[in-house]
């Protein structure tokens, strides 16, 4: 009976489809049935007896494999024994493959046996990794299927979405997650889902019908199949869904009813083939600047572009493109050309290929955007013209110092001269030097961010002070001035800044003008009062004028005719606002040549003094009495020359360098009148004038300052702050007698 067990147990091990492996307690190879030879390529002759780890266990897994045989055999638990585990083993020719291992083990005649049924989950393998591949298809298919579909559980929560689906409503596939109908649609589209649902709940059938939804992309209609899904007991256990967009298909049906009569962009369907027109609504018609209810006849062999090379690149690119949204061209209409947007679809109309168009005007559009492109040109330009207006500020102040020097010596140099030959060369000196500041004057006033500060102010000196700062452009571009100034003016109520930034930008924008004219070339500029009682100042010249066309616009912000990189539209603009400010008017006059502009603005009130120069202005005299004055700043050459002037005008006049070296002249000294610096090196202006309130406050009230460095914070807020006099370099001999009598008057009261 034993016998036949055994010859029983051996046939079935032979028989056995799976792998069946004898070792024993050392690893070696005790039996190898036919199935083992063949799946592992070793013939049972080759292996009995050697060691199954060497045979079949691939190389890194080979030390564990002898690790876990010995802690077993040592009394630890198993791993591998009475139980399926998944392993990965090794072929006579190197290659692996993934088996199911089941092992048990059997004492035989006193021997500790290890029978190991081994499978070959090759073909398992291969249909999970086809299955898997199967499923990243369809999860392709689904994103990628230009149709809605999802899956909803029971009480209507997406539990997927496909991409598609996502793009309808705004919102990404994980977005919708978790919501409802009720959360993406109109509340008469997640009434209508919700009925629909439950239906199919009732029933366990599926609905198919034709329903329109509100999405982002505006009303679509579908096709919708909803079916319900049944798990393992028979229930519904979710309900899937797919919409079919037929939106394009019914207005199809319709033969574009809504779209021929309502719709207020211009459509149409054209053969895929030689892009006949097929159909197309009034708005197309209107489009194009033919009636409304024309007939489509008239544009069956319609040519797009304006330019027939880009209308053949655009029947070109209809080909290559079964979609495009937003192709911006020159098309072509009835009286010229036109800016248009361009989106098209491949459809199926009427069984014939197609391309249904809609196209949109967007003149408006790229007239904006290059509206904001000058706009930028515009930014680019105000700030580099920022940077120039600091750079300029930086510099006329650095002249400031070496320039008041020149104007105080050429003062005594003129004083002194007179009677002698050089006498005249003095006065040209004196002019020159008294014109240098002027213009750095002209320029700190102009850079200098400060409120409006209207006053009454003299219309011609105005004038005179803005064509000296034009002069070297005027006649380097060989331009001829003319002036026209009218006698006994009232005064202007304005900030004399801003008006003069108005003149200078007339005058500038006239001087371009005039540069691309053949000579001559004439700039004329007028003060007359105007017949409304205002006072006009009046810009003209002889060059090629301002188009009709152009004229309309050219108080518009950022319009300009220059090319890009001369002009930034914003001067004009700017003056006109200026102009309206102070109640009065800038306009274009119109002119038979040349352009003219006329600047109104309203005369100062009555009771302001009279601005008009004097005959014989009259001239501060010098001090009667001998007093005593202390000069201070940083510059030596400076302080001299102030003090020279100061000695001219009969002050007994020190000189000290630096506030340190003021303090301790102060300490014991005593003077009718002090004149600092406000910017110094070390002890400056501010706190040599705190030093003096403390230590002499008797002194406090005969401190007046000189300053170039108005433009800073620092010292506007200071000279406000302290009350006190102060004179602007360059200075004159007129701004030091005041500042002189004031500080004089001061101290003696």
């Amino acid at each position: 009976m034993e016998l036949k067990q055994d010859a029983l147990l051996a046939a079935v091990m032979r028989a056995s489809l799976d792998c069946i492996v004898v070792i024993d307690e050392t690893g070696s190879v005790v039996d190898w049935n036919a199935a083992a030879e063949r799946t592992f390529g070793f013939p049972r002759s080759d292996v009995v007896g050697k060691q199954v780890a060497e045979l079949i266990i691939p190389a890194d897994r080979r030390a564990l494999f002898y690790s876990d045989m010995r802690r077993y055999l040592e009394g630890g638990e198993p791993k591998w024994l009475n139980r399926r585990v998944e392993v990965e083993a090794s072929r006579a020719d190197g290659s692996t493959l993934p088996i199911e291992m089941a092992m048990i083990e059997a004492e035989v005649d006193g021997r500790r046996l290890f029978m190991a049924s081994l499978r070959d989950l090759s073909d398992r393998v291969q249909a999970e990794a086809r299955l898997r591949d199967s499923e990243a298809r369809m999860t392709a298919l689904l994103d990628n299927a230009p149709m809605t579909m999802y899956l909803k559980d029971r009480d209507g929560h997406y539990r997927f979405a496909n991409r598609f689906m996502a793009d309808q409503v705004g919102m990404t596939p994980e977005q919708l997650r978790d919501l409802t109908p009720r959360d993406i649609l109109s509340p008469a589209s997640a009434a209508e889902a919700a009925a629909v649902d439950q239906i199919i709940l009732d029933t366990g059938e599926p609905d198919i019908r034709e329903s329109e939804f509100q999405t982002v992309q505006g009303l679509k209609s579908a096709v919708t199949v909803r079916f319900p899904v049944f798990n393992d007991r028979g229930d519904v256990a979710y309900i899937g869904g797919v919409f079919l967009d037929t939106s394009e298909q019914r207005r199809a049906q319709r033969r574009f009813r809504a779209l021929s009569e309502h719709h207020p962009v211009a459509m149409l369907i054209a053969s895929a083939d030689d892009h006949r027109i097929l159909l197309a609504n009034p708005a197309f018609f209107k489009l194009i600047g033919l009636p409304q209810d024309s007939d489509v006849s008239m544009v069956s062999q319609f040519r797009w572009m304006a330019d027939a090379d880009e209308d053949q690149r655009f029947r070109e690119l209809l080909s290559e493109h079964d979609r495009f949204d937003g192709y911006e061209c020159r098309m072509r209409r009835v009286d010229g050309a036109f800016w248009c947007s361009i989106s098209w679809r491949h459809i199926d109309f009427d069984g014939e290929r197609a391309l249904v168009f809609s196209a949109l005007n967007i003149a408006d559009k790229k007239d904006a955007e290059a509206e904001l492109e000058r706009s930028r040109e515009a930014l680019h330009q105000s700030e580099k013209m920022n940077a120039l207006g600091s750079l300029l500020a930086g510099v006329s102040h650095e002249l400031n110092n070496p320039l008041a020097i020149v104007v105080g010596e050429a003062i005594l140099l003129e004083e002194e001269a007179e009677g002698t030959p050089i006498a005249a060369s003095a006065g040209r000196i004196k002019r020159a030097a008294e014109r240098c500041s002027r213009i750095v004057q002209t320029f700190l006033a102009m850079a200098r961010q400060k409120a409006p500060e209207r006053k009454a102010c003299a219309v011609n000196a105005l004038i005179e002070g803005t064509l000296e700062l034009a002069d070297y452009g005027l006649r380097s571009n060989g331009i001829e001035v003319v002036r026209r100034l009218g006698a006994d003016l009232p005064p202007l109520w304005a900030d004399p800044d801003q008006v003069s930034q108005v003149l200078l930008n007339l005058i500038i924008n006239a001087q371009q003008a005039l540069q691309t004219s053949a000579a001559p070339r004439c700039l004329t500029v007028e003060s007359r009062l105007a017949d409304d009682g205002r006072v006009a100042l009046v810009v003209s010249d002889n060059g090629p004028g301002v188009q009709g066309d152009i004229a309309r616009r050219i108080f518009d912000p950022f319009f300009t005719t220059k090319p890009q990189g001369s002009g930034t539209g914003i001067g004009l603009s700017f003056s006109l606002g200026i102009a309206e400010a102070h109640g009065g008017s800038l306009q274009l006059v119109p002119t038979d040549t040349g352009a003219t502009f006329e600047l109104l603005l309203p005369r100062a009130p009555e009771t302001t003094p009279d601005l008009r120069p004097a005959e014989n202005p009259a001239v501060a005299e010098p001090v009667a009495n001998r007093r005593r004055a202390l000069v201070v700043d940083d510059e030596p050459e400076l302080a001299e020359t102030l003090a020279g002037l100061l000695r001219s005008e009969g002050l007994d006049t020190q000189v000290v360098v630096g506030g340190a070296g003021a303090i301790e002249h102060l300490k014991s000294g005593a003077f009718d009148l002090i004149l600092s610096d406000l910017r110094m090196p070390g002890i400056d202006g501010p706190e040599l004038y705190a030093w003096i309130r403390a230590e002499r406050p008797d002194l406090a009230n005969r401190i007046g300052f000189v300053t170039g460095d108005t433009l800073g914070p620092a010292a506007v807020g200071f000279l406000k702050e302290a009350g006190r006099p102060f004179i602007e370099k360059p200075f004159s001999r007129q701004a030091i007698r005041s500042l002189v009598a004031e500080l004089l008057q001061e101290s003696a009261a």
